[in-house]
């Protein structure tokens, strides 16, 4: 996944810079949640899915959509209560409402302390 920051201790950061950023195809993606439904033991009810922690959840927003509706089927056809979610987003790039909305609640948005510290190791693409 992408991210709209450069952060300088991210450790995807380094693969985000040798062009080795790789996202899983929606096709498989769906295969995984398929698997992950089939695998659920009858007992269990509830379940969480998460899209990852490696970058920006809003920036592949409509490929969480796809996924969040294929999901939903699911849980209607397997009978199961199951969250889902992007992991966790700087914050830049939403509104609460689009935030709640879209991935759900809750979501983690992420800090870096003081002001000045925050500013010092989070740093946009562009400066």
């Amino acid at each position: 996944m992408s991210c709209n920051l450069s952060c300088r201790y991210c450790v995807f950061r380094k693969r985000e810079l040798a062009n080795n950023v790789r996202m899983m195809s929606v096709e498989t993606a769906i295969e995984a949640i398929e698997m992950f439904f089939k695998n659920l033991s009858k007992e269990q009810k509830f379940a969480r899915i998460d899209f990852g922690v490696s970058g920006e959840p809003f920036i592949a927003e409509k490929r969480h959509e796809v996924l969040k509706e294929h999901i939903k089927k699911l849980c209607a056809k397997y009978k199961k209560t199951v969250w889902v979610g992007a992991n966790m987003s700087n914050g830049l790039i939403f509104t609460p409402d689009k935030m709640i909305k879209r991935l759900g609640s809750p979501m983690d948005i992420s800090f870096d302390g003081t002001k000045e510290d925050h500013d010092k190791f989070r740093r946009y693409k562009n400066k």
